[in-house]
């Protein structure tokens, strides 16, 4: 089988198993609300394909909130290469010195922290002590405020 068709049979596999039963991470979506009333600027830098990004966000009722999506169809290197995240502080019209980057692996924070962004990283997937090259790492977003998120930048 090809690659191309291995992947995409993948995908439509990924799509079934998961079609109404994704969810965010605890805070998620409370986050995301403070930051758009405070009128800061969203934009998602994922590595996954398009496709799966677009399902995932739509199924969560976030696809519409971002307002710049990068993706591994944009860039040709993969994380931990910056090139994801300059792109979208690019699209954003911003300096990567503006942004915040949220990370739960290391190879995202290291992407992250080489564009010259802040970077706050949530063990979701690892362990903290995993996640220290962070400049802050939490258990969860739960509770997070867009005060003590510009406290990084000082």
């Amino acid at each position: 089988m090809q690659p191309e068709v291995y992947k995409r049979l993948k995908l439509k596999e990924f799509f079934c198993i998961a079609k109404g039963k994704l969810k965010t991470f605890p805070g998620v979506k409370e986050l995301i609300n403070q930051l758009k009333r405070s009128g800061l600027k969203l934009a998602i830098a994922s590595s996954s394909p398009v496709e799966k990004l677009r399902f995932t966000l739509k199924e969560v009722g976030l696809w519409k909130v971002f307002g710049v999506v990068v993706c591994a169809n944009d860039v040709q290197h993969a994380k931990p290469n910056p090139e994801i995240y300059l792109k979208a502080a690019k699209r954003m019209k911003l300096s990567p010195k503006e942004c915040l980057a949220i990370e739960d692996t290391l190879q995202g924070i290291r992407s992250a922290k080489g564009a010259g962004m802040v970077c706050l990283a949530v063990t979701n997937t690892m362990p903290s002590y995993k996640l220290k090259e962070a400049d802050l790492v939490v258990a969860t977003l739960k509770g997070l405020s867009v005060a003590r998120l510009r406290q990084l930048f000082v």
